[in-house]
């Protein structure tokens, strides 16, 4: 989920064209890091022990050097991005501890607050999660400590720690509330203009989409189709109304749901045209995957017959052009099918027809 959401956020903000800005932004947040961690050094308010001047210190040099990362790094994988939170969520608890009063040390947490806004944008709701469970923690904790050691009393802090929290603890939650229902409404949009309403199955685009996924990475592929037009449908819809013909083309479609296997791409192109595709390691595949598709459609002979053609070509993948030649290479076998009186399947291993009944 959570590696889901960042890969999600993160192309679409590369698709608005603001990846590089939010890069330097991220980057300025560090170096202002660096600046603070600094001046603290040299504040009344800031570390008084030795061990307390090194970490600051050592903090204000890696945030220095982490600045300069996030400028000129490519954009971090989501494990990177985690590190990198981790790593500005320590750095700033131990600027809070070290600093040499209650104010300042629950005051410094507050810049934890743009963290958790980084977490919010990006990392999802557990990740976030874990932020505020240690923000939480370590308000709490310098509250407590500042009234067991007599510094101040709970209402003292009470002025202190409020703000905190909504800044550190509660802000980034409704930010990601709001974040994570936009999310998923835009993928829900996104999944439904996939999708055939009516059947469930994928539409062209959602075709293409699928199959780009399923073969990404290959360099060569063997791609096998199964063009499905069912015969004389107008006359159903003539004889029996369009709710008959509408129950047809979703019978079909769960046919061709249940023959599927994973990897493999059924897809309702509009009206009764259907197309099932896979990706196969070589051609002795395709009498498997003509069987399954004959299968399918001796399934709904008792509601409508259909014309199969099914086709295969091997060859190197590269924009579509072999996706293409094989749903030309299918629809000529479909229509040799509907030439040879329809109910029929042509395959390469039946170029002669295979009677459906």
């Amino acid at each position: 989920m959570a590696t889901s959401s960042y890969r999600f956020m993160t192309e679409a903000i590369r698709a608005s064209g603001y990846l590089r800005t939010l890069k330097f932004a991220v980057g300025a947040f560090c170096f202002a890091m660096a600046v603070l961690g600094c001046v603290t050094l040299l504040h009344p308010l800031g570390p008084q022990s030795a061990i307390g001047r090194i970490a600051q210190f050592t903090f204000a040099v890696s945030a220095l050097a982490v600045g300069i990362w996030w400028m000129v790094a490519r954009w971090p994988s989501f494990r990177a991005a985690v590190v990198f939170m981790a790593w500005a969520d320590l750095g700033l608890m131990i600027a809070a501890i070290t600093a040499s009063s209650p104010e300042a040390r629950i005051t410094t947490v507050i810049n934890m607050s743009l963290v958790g806004v980084f977490a919010s944008f990006l990392m999802g709701p557990k990740v976030l999660a874990a932020h505020c469970a240690a923000a939480c923690a370590l308000i709490f904790g310098l509250a407590a400590q500042a009234v067991a050691s007599g510094e101040r009393t709970w209402f003292d802090t009470y002025m202190f720690v409020t703000p905190a929290l909504v800044a550190v603890v509660v802000m980034p939650i409704v930010i990601q509330v709001v974040i994570e229902g936009g999310r998923r409404a835009v993928a829900r949009t996104a999944r439904q203009a996939l999708r055939d309403p009516m059947t469930g199955l994928r539409n062209r685009r959602g075709m293409y989409e699928s199959m780009r996924r399923v073969v990404r990475g290959r360099r060569e592929a063997v791609l096998v189709a199964a063009a499905i037009d069912l015969d004389r449908f107008k006359q159903l819809n003539d004889d029996h109304g369009h709710q008959r013909g509408d129950d047809a083309l979703r019978a079909v479609a769960d046919a061709l749901r249940s023959s599927i296997r994973t990897g493999d791409v059924a897809a309702r192109l509009g009206g009764d045209e259907f197309v099932v595709m896979a990706a196969m390691a070589s051609v002795d595949g395709v009498g498997s995957f003509t069987e399954r598709m004959r299968t399918a459609m001796e399934a709904v002979t008792g509601t409508i017959t259909a014309s199969v053609g099914i086709a295969c070509v091997a060859g190197e993948l590269g924009g579509g052009e072999l996706i293409d030649e094989v749903l030309r290479r299918a629809d000529r076998a479909m229509y040799e099918a509907k030439r040879q009186g329809g109910n029929r399947l042509v395959s390469p291993v039946q170029p002669t027809g295979q009677d459906l009944r």
